[in-house]
């Protein structure tokens, strides 16, 4: 069975670049005709009209007031849902808007109040383009929502916008539960499993799961506890489960016995991180073990050789020595080969070679020809976490994702 290839989206319409190039394109334009509602289609307020408008100056700025009317002289009673025109109380609002042309746009219209003839309630009349109690419109709340979901800081979006930060944020926060379930959910593949420490030195975390391909967050739970994970795994469909092939998380064991029994399919990945963090850990242990020896034993260019060297044990390059004695062209060398790890330090005079088997078994490196090293999935198969842990043997993979 051939492998089904992903469907790309549609190639997007180009647009021109400047006016000069939208000259070309006037042909295909479906061009309308100049009418009294012309304005109000533009401001885009389904319900309303403009009867008139205004500009103020001040401060050498701009701002239209734009004035519009109700298109209905009815209501519906959200308690019976019965139309009625019966208008009890009418009050003038204006609230902000998007920008017309740069300028600041405000939009004036009557709130209305009804009362109802069948249920005897009285209610405002609601408007699907602002949300009750609000001073701006929807599409100007959403305006700002996209801006700060676009990283820009809040602080720039006040500014340029003519509001309170706090208002920028009281924005955001509402805006975006309501983007998040307009979006449809799309099936996981790589999950990526993290949490984040809520109060510094207080051990309070939140966990964050993440698709990993899409690069974006798809939950975050109140605390990194196993019975939580277990929760939020087993409330996906039988579909979801499924779908999800691989989760990258750290070396903590509830992560992986969770996984482990909620997704039996999907392939334990360790993050590479916290993998080389154990690893660059149980070297510096070696180096200093190594140096304690050499000092007993009287081998001064061994001792040396190891003394302040932790960092260039880690990155695994070659450093030169800064006194005087002979260029010490490669430190430390760490190969994963033949089930042992084997740290050198090669002087220009001899190799000192020690082996260990406590530190990691074999691993696929280097990667291969045209494989560059932040693109490329090393796999350390089978990683014992005695090696990294210091005593309990585990079946963990690690590869970058």
């Amino acid at each position: 069975m051939k492998k089904q290839q992903p469907q790309l989206p549609a190639p997007r319409k180009k647009t021109p670049k400047d006016a000069a190039r939208a000259v070309k394109r006037t042909g295909s334009l479906s061009l309308q005709e100049v009418t009294p509602n012309t304005l109000s289609e533009l401001l885009g307020l389904p319900g309303m009209y403009v009867i008139r408008y205004a500009i103020e100056e001040e401060n050498q700025e701009r701002f239209p007031h734009v004035f519009c009317e109700h298109a209905q002289e009815v209501a519906v009673c959200p308690r019976c849902l019965t139309p009625t025109d019966n208008l009890h109380e009418v009050k003038e609002r204006c609230v902000r808007h998007l920008d017309i042309w740069g300028m600041k746009t405000l939009v004036h219209f009557p709130q209305r109040r009804f009362g109802c003839s069948v249920c005897g309630r009285r209610f405002t009349e609601v408007l699907v383009w602002i949300d009750p109690k609000r001073r701006q419109t929807l599409a100007f709340e959403l305006h700002i929502y996209e801006q700060v979901k676009g990283k820009t800081p809040r602080c720039q979006v006040a500014l340029q916008e003519g509001l309170h930060e706090a208002v920028v944020a009281e924005i955001f926060k509402r805006q975006a539960p309501r983007a998040l379930r307009a979006t449809p959910w799309q099936t996981v593949r790589v999950l990526g499993v993290d949490e984040i420490s809520l109060r510094k030195g207080h051990k309070q975390y939140a966990l964050v799961l993440s698709d990993l391909e899409r690069h974006r967050v798809i939950a975050v739970l109140p605390d990194r506890r196993k019975a939580t994970f277990e929760a939020w795994l087993l409330q996906l469909s039988f579909e979801e489960q499924r779908a999800i092939k691989t989760v990258s998380m750290d070396m903590w064991e509830p992560y992986r016995q969770a996984v482990q029994r909620c997704l039996p399919q999907a392939e334990i990945v360790a993050d590479r991180f916290y993998v080389m963090k154990q690893l660059n850990h149980k070297l510096d242990l070696l180096r200093r073990s190594l140096q304690r020896t050499a000092k007993r034993n009287g081998d001064d260019r061994l001792y040396q050789a190891l003394k302040g060297n932790r960092w260039s044990c880690s990155r695994i390059g070659e450093i030169s020595m800064q006194n005087k004695k002979p260029s010490c062209k490669r430190s430390w060398l760490l190969r994963m080969s033949c089930g042992r790890s084997i740290c050198c330090a090669k002087s220009s005079a001899r190799f000192v070679t020690i082996s260990t088997s406590a530190l990691a078994p074999r691993a696929s490196w280097p990667p291969g020809p045209g494989r560059p090293w932040r693109r490329a999935a090393h796999t350390w198969s089978n990683l014992s976490a005695r090696c990294v842990t210091g005593g309990k043997s585990s079946s963990t993979t690690s590869k970058q994702v």
